[in-house]
């Protein structure tokens, strides 16, 4: 036995999965059996040629090739949920369907097609019109669906299941089912990571569930934390990026978080690992001595605010470029001001909208920001290539006004002539449009722009803090716009498209590289983790053929109608699906499963009696509103509601602090409820602890004298 074949045997007897690649690597179960079925035994099919394998070698890929038929479960049609919106269901199986339901001869025809970008159904019709058709295509492509068909869609839905239940689809669809759906997840070990970083304060053991995190991001290099707030989201990503760049594996990581805590991310680097250079870019400290010192506030607690220089900013990234410093940490606002290349930005602009940016120039699924963005980046690109005059810009805005005026003229009018004109105009419309929104974004003036580009910096490890800031990227499209309660963003924020872009950017260059810290990764609606994932190096949800926002709501919400007759969602469906899927990237912890014990809750009740000069004020207010709300808010009151509500606002600005009332006359008093709270404020400052003040009429700092 040769010592290859000694090696392969000791391996194959602890349990160990061959490669077989070139490497001839082998692995645990925990790291090989990862991901989905089909790809797993992908693998195993590309090794073709085993004529130069070992014995060990081939035996160990027949065992692997059995355990991924055992592990692989095939549920029972049964067992499944679906609608002929489902990606994995045959589309030969929807034509049929909806030949069934249009009925007819063998000359009147139904043909179903589906885009294998979007997943968006067609439905074609050759022969005569029927009286169903418009309906049946409604219910296929979910284009254009009424509220007042809603109760045949839910029969068609469950006399859809009835059919496929009794086909030759049967098998087809479970099979369809288990590639999109089915997951091998894997138990990561903890590791002491810590132990490897040069100088980690020996005072930090992380716990094994934050271990085990690093084991996982490890072999995935991209991912969602949801661990509680207090269980460590912040020293586990510090851990994960220094244990990654140690390794080599990784030269750039860039830290993206709030303002307000850029300092505490600071402090907890330099707390684990003392020795650390720690690059702020974006933020410089409001206290420090005459040495240079970063000093803290009465709570310990660094305290930075913005710089907006775009000069000190450009130094600020030049010194990163250079590679001096472990760990950069920068605000939201300086991450979002570094420009992308203008045309890599139009290259990932028309990748994402697809056939929006091929044709005509009216793009309905952007924002307006982005819109304007994308016209002044492609108007930019004409111009260069002799296809479009500046001038052509210039009197966009003018003609756009002329059109409009004409547009309105052809109102009720609906003879063939005035369509086809309307028509052109329309199309005449978008095109001044788009020109318009270029020539404002080529002119805005911006001296504050920096020189340093995104891709420029190299960044290919990416940790952005308090992600579900970014959650507003996508939003439904026109037909789902108007459902009550569903928790989606009306438009994209710009702060998210950015982030997307330059994840894009960064994805596309390192393979997989970013990680999103968040204790409420869904906060409204389950929407939210669609979004969050597009960030990542790959969406489960796209994976499983869920392609949009869209697709999305059809699977995982149910919808119901309102007594107006319009849609409200009325619940969730199929949520351990879609939590399978989301725990392939979200690893998600709870105080309770880790065993952490939370401090008991006290409630306090602290009484404040108003002192004479506030209950003189309240008299008055009371007794002549009209006259109070005129005199110390110069309000003149429309309707009742618009009393109440200033009355109400009057009386609290009253109790808080006469100063907001009369600031001339009243200038230095301390109403009893102020004066109650710098008490609580003191006594915690006595006791070491820390609390957060929230107030509904002003700014704290505004009634706290000094």
């Amino acid at each position: 036995m040769t010592a290859t074949e000694h090696i392969s045997a000791q391996l194959l007897e602890r349990g160990y999965c061959f490669t077989g690649n070139s490497q001839k690597q082998w692995l645990s179960p925990n790291q090989y059996f990862v991901g989905r079925p089909k790809e797993v035994k992908s693998r195993l099919e590309h090794i073709t040629d085993r004529s130069s394998l070992n014995a060990f070698e081939k035996e160990a890929l027949e065992r692997q090739s059995q355990e991924i038929e055992r592990l692989t479960v095939i549920k029972p049609l049964e067992q499944l949920s679906f609608t002929p919106q489902s990606t994995f269901v045959p589309i030969s199986a929807i034509t049929q369907f909806a030949q069934k339901l249009l009925g007819g001869s063998r000359y009147n025809t139904i043909t179903c097609t589906r885009d294998p970008q979007s997943g968006k159904l067609e439905l074609e019709h050759t022969g005569p019109a029927y009286p169903q058709l418009n309906k049946i295509k409604r219910y296929i492509t979910t284009l254009g669906r009424r509220s007042d068909e809603a109760a045949d869609y839910t029969a068609w839905d469950e006399d859809f299941v009835e059919f496929l239940a009794h086909s030759d689809y049967r098998l087809e669809l479970e099979n369809g089912y288990a590639d999109k759906y089915a997951y091998l997840s894997s138990d990561y070990s903890p590791q002491p990571y810590h132990q490897e970083i040069l100088n980690w304060n020996e005072k930090f053991i992380p716990h094994d569930y934050q271990l085990r995190e690093v084991s996982r991001m490890l072999a995935m290099r991209c991912g969602i934390n949801a661990f509680d707030v207090g269980l460590g989201k912040t020293l586990t990503a510090i851990l994960t990026a220094f244990t990654l760049r140690q390794r080599g594996i990784i030269q750039r990581p860039l830290f993206v978080v709030p303002l307000s805590v850029a300092g505490k991310w600071r402090a907890e680097i330099l707390k684990a690992i003392p020795s650390a250079k720690v690059l702020m870019i974006g933020a410089e400290p409001v206290y420090m001595d005459e040495m240079g010192t970063i000093l803290t506030d009465d709570f310990g607690e660094e305290v930075w605010k913005e710089i907006s220089g775009a000069k000190l900013l450009d130094q600020q990234l030049r010194q990163y470029l250079q590679g001096a410093t472990d760990i950069c940490i920068i605000s939201y606002e300086t991450f979002g001001r570094i420009p992308m290349n203008p045309l890599q930005q139009l290259e990932l602009i028309e990748q994402t909208f697809g056939d929006l940016t091929q044709n005509g120039y009216k793009h309905p699924q952007m924002s307006r920001g982005l819109f304007e963005q994308y016209a002044g980046l492609k108007a930019q690109m004409l111009i260069n290539l002799g296809s479009l005059k500046e001038a052509d810009l210039e009197v966009a805005s003018k003609k756009l006004l002329e059109v409009k005026e004409e547009l309105l003229a052809l109102v009720g009018k609906k003879n063939d002539e005035d369509t086809w004109l309307r028509i052109n105009k329309k199309a005449e419309k978008d095109r001044l449009t788009f020109l318009s929104k270029a020539y404002t974004a080529l002119h805005q003036e911006n001296s504050n722009k920096l020189s340093l580009e995104w891709h420029e910096l190299g960044i290919d490890f990416l940790v952005v803090d308090e992600a579900h800031n970014f959650k507003n990227l996508w939003t439904p499209a026109a037909n789902y716009s108007g459902i009550k309660y569903l928790g989606a963003p009306h438009e994209s924020s710009y702060r998210a498209v950015d982030l997307y872009f330059k994840t894009r950017e960064l994805n596309k260059r390192v393979g997989e590289g970013v990680y999103l810290l968040t204790a409420t990764p869904i906060k409204n609606s389950p929407l939210e983790l669609f979004n969050l994932f597009e960030f990542l190096g790959h969406n489960p949800l796209r994976e499983a053929g869920i392609y949009n926002i869209n697709q999305m709501i059809d699977r995982f919400i149910d919808l119901a109608l309102t007594p107006e007759g319009g849609w409200a969602v009325s619940g969730l469906k199929d949520l351990r699906e879609l939590r399978e899927l989301s725990f392939r990237l979200i690893n998600r912890k709870t105080a309770k499963e880790v065993g952490l014990k939370l401090p008991e809750l006290k409630i306090e009740y602290v009484i404040a009696h108003s002192d004479e000069e506030q209950r003189d004020y309240i008299a008055d207010i009371l007794s002549h509103p009209f006259d109070a709300l005129k005199k110390y808010m110069g309000s003149d009151i429309e309707n009742e509601r618009q009393a109440r509500m200033g009355i109400t606002h009057l009386l609290q600005r009253v109790e808080l602090d006469l100063e907001m009332i009369d600031p001339a006359k009243h200038r230095g008093h301390i109403s009893p409820k102020v004066k109650s709270l710098l008490e609580k404020i003191e006594q915690m400052q006595q006791e070491g602890s820390k609390g957060l003040v929230f107030c509904d009429v002003t700014n704290m700092p505004s009634v706290l004298p000094g």
